[in-house]
């Protein structure tokens, strides 16, 4: 008589069998069976996938970016939940799925995922709603997965992650300069990521297969800039002469210029001079931490230079001034971890982005990605707890609950009056009122003692009380002892 196959094979030749988008992942999270469905969906064949981890973020790219859209949320979750799933082209399928347990021929547990048909409605409201508080880890992750297909693959950067008006500003202002041939200077304060974003736009461009030179101008005096962009010239020119590319589509030169308002008054000279060179067009991508003009009007930087280098200025907002942006960008540096990590975190605790608002964040963006890795490092839960962070982060936010309180101002003319009136008037009450006791108790002359009196708006100076004054007597100080 033929065995009974197990409840665990034939579901194995059920899943083998089906025709539904599904998958099967192990207790590591790596995915051990795709579907064919599954396949065409994602794009995928299944000998490019499995074998790959399913980490809970969306910061992997590629094939590592479509196998971490199969991942589950760290924390427990229902049966039936939603996922993002990214195909290699770049396209979001929103869907609902379910998850089962099973247990392999093996004795190996796994968890079975069967993704519906069809796709899900995004929900628009989420990108609104990211800054007040309320959504939870999973709708974070969605709106991350959302906005990692629709800016963050044209944009390149971390930095420019989120939806307050400074920043949705800022990504309008990169999508002009990437149209233009213009100069471009982008300003912010350290660790808002200046360099990020003048890369982001020589990427964006259409010659972004152009190699971009670097200039650190803070080392640079006229003599090694002159030769420095000489060199980048020549370099392209060869280039262009070697493939003939750059000189069909007219592409010109580009150089970094990091720190530019750290260029030194020869240099600065010896820039604005090869600028004007005639034949000479070299684009230029600047940074700086302030506005060249406003440098140019307090006579720290050259009027003519800091004009042609701010055809266009891009200036970021600084993490304190747009911190509805927070939380993502919060959830966002957590989901970079976890591509590291062997226990996922779903996200941030409520008590922990309420710590982290409450920082002054000087560091802005790249402190506030140090802080998150630390945090990560010492994290043992499922999500990124208040206690995680580093005590820094505590002690800031306890300053600033709890500022030092402002020391008045004191007016020494003001206190010295105010003690004199006090003593005035006890001694008044003491002598009932008698000037020439109340003076003999202060020891000083009733003259001075009505004069004082009358100054201080105590009492007003008689004609009898002057005419009483006793004349004033000017005795020599005695001799000092030889």
């Amino acid at each position: 008589m033929p065995r009974k196959p197990s409840l665990s094979r034939t579901l194995l030749k059920l899943i083998h069998d089906a025709t539904s988008p599904l998958y099967v992942l192990d207790a590591s999270r790596k995915i051990i069976f795709v579907s064919p469905a599954l396949e065409t969906l994602l794009a995928i064949t299944a000998e490019q996938i499995v074998g790959l981890r399913a980490d809970y973020s969306t910061a992997a790219d590629g094939i590592l970016g479509v196998a971490a859209s199969l991942a589950l949320p760290p924390q427990p979750h229902a049966e039936r939940l939603k996922l993002s799933l990214l195909t290699t082209t770049g396209q979001l399928h929103p869907r609902m799925a379910t998850a089962s347990q099973l247990m392999l021929p093996s004795g190996i547990a796994a968890t079975l995922v069967v993704v519906e048909a069809t796709d899900t409605a995004i929900d628009e409201t989420l990108a609104s709603r990211a800054g007040s508080g309320e959504l939870t880890s999973d709708q974070l992750h969605q709106l991350l997965a959302t906005l990692r297909q629709s800016q963050l693959g044209r944009y390149h950067t971390d930095k420019l992650i989120g939806n307050s008006v400074a920043i949705s500003r800022v990504r309008e202002q990169i999508a002009l300069a990437a149209k233009s041939h213009s100069r471009v200077l982008v300003t912010g304060s350290e660790g808002t990521g200046r360099e990020h974003v003048a890369r982001t736009i020589h990427l964006a461009r259409d010659w972004k297969n152009i190699p971009l030179p670097i200039v650190d101008c803070a080392v640079m005096d006229a003599e090694l800039l002159q030769s420095t962009l000489t060199g980048i010239i020549s370099r392209h020119l060869a280039r262009e002469a070697a493939s003939g590319e750059s000189a069909s589509k007219n592409i010109p030169p580009t150089a970094l210029l990091l720190g530019v308002d750290k260029l030194k008054s020869d240099a600065q000279q010896e820039l604005a001079s090869f600028l004007l060179l005639p034949g000479v067009n070299l684009l230029t991508l600047a940074t700086s931490r302030y506005s060249l003009q406003k440098l140019a009007q307090k006579g720290k930087f050259r009027r003519d230079l800091a004009f042609a280098l701010s055809t266009l200025t891009i200036a970021l907002p600084p993490l304190k001034s747009r911190l509805e942006d927070l939380p993502l960008l919060a959830h966002w540096f957590v989901e970079q971890e976890n591509l590291s990590r062997a226990s996922q975190l779903s996200g941030v605790a409520p008590a922990a982005i309420e710590l982290l608002a409450a920082s002054s964040w000087t560091g802005n963006i790249e402190e506030l990605a140090q802080v998150i890795r630390e945090g990560c490092a010492r994290a043992t839960g499922r999500e990124l707890t208040a206690a995680d962070l580093p005590d820094r982060v505590h002690l800031a936010a306890g300053v600033l609950k709890h500022p030092p309180r402002e020391v008045a101002k004191i007016v020494l003319d003001d206190f010295l009056a105010d003690v004199e009136k006090q003593l005035l008037e006890r001694a008044l009450r003491e002598s009932r009122n008698n000037k020439s006791r109340a003076a003999e108790l202060l020891g000083i002359s009733r003259a001075r003692l009505l004069r004082r009196l009358a100054q201080l708006g105590l009492a007003p100076a008689t004609a009898a009380d002057i005419a009483a004054d006793e004349p004033v007597i000017f005795e020599p100080l005695p001799d000092s002892p030889s």
